[in-house]
């Protein structure tokens, strides 16, 4: 039975070239692929064995080629676009015709796969700067994805010696088979480092099915981060238990996860006008609507949805020493619809000497929503444990859990009226 993989080209370090004014991108999807399967690496020689065995099909194509700190907004709804487009296809049962990288002239388009399945997953190849945001972006956009997208990239261009290309792609392609052939919403087992070699189950991927393959780490899209401006570890999970090696998924076990009680928000989102998303054009001007804390309640509900981002103006603020009340309300004046809140350990921020509180509490009056992570790398945020977070929470403070600053700035943009934010 042939597997088929759609691999989405979006620019970045790894399709890079020096142009003779430093790196930008110059290559296409064919061209990163067939150099990162044309070296001796075990995982590369595996992935060509496939491909000339009929058991394996890439489908490549480019959407962007930017270096990834143009990335915006307005693009991630284009490539969301796209990915719904290619799901909604997968689901249809259509069959593939993907064009094989490094294939040989008896390689499969995998019309023979008696499920219908075009596509088993997709892979996004993106620049290492933004892709923790652009993670963040499609984990709010889609509910429910029946196949995995993998976000991966390099910290060196592909056709650089060393490039980490090569291996994050062969993981990419990895994660992407075992994911898909254990199914959506199977927990992940880590495996203990002790000499007993024991596993216990610590996160919970299948909710989400959005991740980061990237220096041998498969990274929930929700918690990814960058946490390395050079080194090829350079991705991490801002809570330990969303992220696991790539060497341990074949510890995924035949378990879903559900009836699982959370805490959650449900973040509203554009009008209905711009739902469907095989629409042609989104529409840029929608804005976030309300925002409501729901109760604690079970999540289940693993239907296929997908919704574009809204255009809502959303400002970033780190709490720090010295922030002053006008200088807040200077950057939450007029035309912001939501407030993201990077706080200190828990949740503090200055209350004492010219309190800030005032100022949010005139925001949340007004019709601004005022969300809040830690700047902790670790552990969620809180604001039930000290006086200063319950004051917070008294104005109407969102608290987002331990999820990133990234996938949070989804979520204050207002992505989804229908999805409901889980707070770990």
């Amino acid at each position: 039975m042939g597997r088929n993989i759609k691999i989405i080209a979006t620019g970045g370090t790894i399709a890079s070239k020096d142009m003779g004014n430093g790196l930008r991108p110059g290559l296409g999807a064919e061209a990163v692929i067939n150099t990162a399967f044309s070296g001796d690496c075990s995982g590369a020689q595996e992935i060509r064995e496939m491909i000339s065995k009929g058991e394996l099909c890439l489908d490549l194509s480019g959407l962007f080629s930017i270096d990834s700190s143009d990335m915006r907004p307005e693009l991630w709804n284009e490539l969301g676009v796209e990915i719904d487009r290619l799901v909604r296809e997968t689901e249809a049962g259509d069959s593939a015709g993907c064009v094989d990288a490094n294939a040989d002239e008896n390689a499969t388009d995998g019309r023979d796969d008696p499920t219908g399945r075009k596509y088993d997953g997709i892979i996004v190849l993106h620049g290492t700067d933004t892709m923790a945001y652009t993670a963040g972006a499609l984990s709010a956009m889609f509910k429910g994805l029946p196949i995995p997208v993998v976000l991966t990239g390099s910290q060196l261009p592909i056709e650089v010696e060393g490039s980490d290309g090569t291996k994050n792609i062969c993981d990419a392609v990895r994660t992407v088979l075992e994911l898909s052939e254990s199914g959506f919403g199977e927990a992940i087992e880590r495996c203990g480092e002790d000499d007993t070699g024991a596993c216990e189950t610590t996160g919970r991927f299948g909710d989400n099915n959005v991740y980061i393959v990237f220096g041998g780490r498969v990274i929930d899209g929700r918690y990814a981060t960058k946490m390395d401006t050079d080194g090829f570890d350079a991705f991490a999970a801002v809570d330990r238990e969303h992220e696991c090696y790539v060497n341990d998924l074949e510890k995924i076990p035949n378990v879903f996860f559900t009836d699982i009680e959370v805490d959650a928000v449900e973040c509203n989102g554009p009008d209905d006008s711009v739902r469907q998303a095989n629409d042609d054009s989104v529409n840029s001007e929608t804005h976030m609507k309300q925002v409501d804390v729901k109760d604690v309640e079970t999540v289940r509900d693993t239907e296929y949805t997908f919704m574009p981002l809204s255009m809502a103006e959303v400002q970033l603020v780190k709490v720090h020493p010295g922030l002053s009340s006008i200088q807040l309300s200077k950057m939450i004046s007029d035309g912001i619809d939501a407030v993201l809140l990077e706080l200190y350990g828990m949740g503090g921020l200055p209350t004492l000497y010219d309190s800030l509180l005032p100022v949010l509490e005139r925001a949340v009056e007004g019709g601004v929503k005022v969300f809040a992570v830690s700047q902790c790398l670790y552990h969620k945020t809180d604001l039930n444990r000290y006086e200063v977070g319950k004051k917070l929470a008294s104005v109407g403070v969102i608290p987002l859990g331990s999820y990133s600053t990234e996938y949070a700035l989804a979520c204050a943009r207002g992505a989804n009226k229908w999805y409901k934010w889980t707070i770990n």
